[in-house]
């Protein structure tokens, strides 16, 4: 359970994250930083609304398709889950072949 003073330091996290966004609307990781914001606050719709927009900024970013599936395990989503690991699978195999 966060305390107040952590629950303010969120708040904080999430303002400069938003006002990130404003400036420079086309950064994947501020999306997934605000998401990262948003987990912590147990806010997990929000959470993966802002994951799947880093995603759809960069989609070659692994660490976002990661956190897409610790939202859907948070949320226990099995359906979503499969989904995200085969997509998971087929941006790996897409990096190995660029090497």
């Amino acid at each position: 359970i966060l305390g107040r003073e952590d629950s303010q330091k969120l708040d904080e996290a999430e303002k400069v994250f938003r006002e990130t966004i404003k400036m420079s609307p086309k950064n994947p990781y501020s999306y997934w930083y605000l998401a990262e914001t948003k987990i912590l606050k147990k806010e997990y719709d929000q959470a993966l609304i802002l994951a799947q927009k880093s995603i759809n900024l960069e989609p070659r970013i692994i660490s976002s398709h990661f956190l897409y599936l610790k939202i859907a395990r948070l949320i226990n989503d099995k359906e979503l889950i499969d989904k995200i690991k085969i997509i998971l699978k087929a941006v790996h195999n897409q990096h190995l072949r660029q090497i």
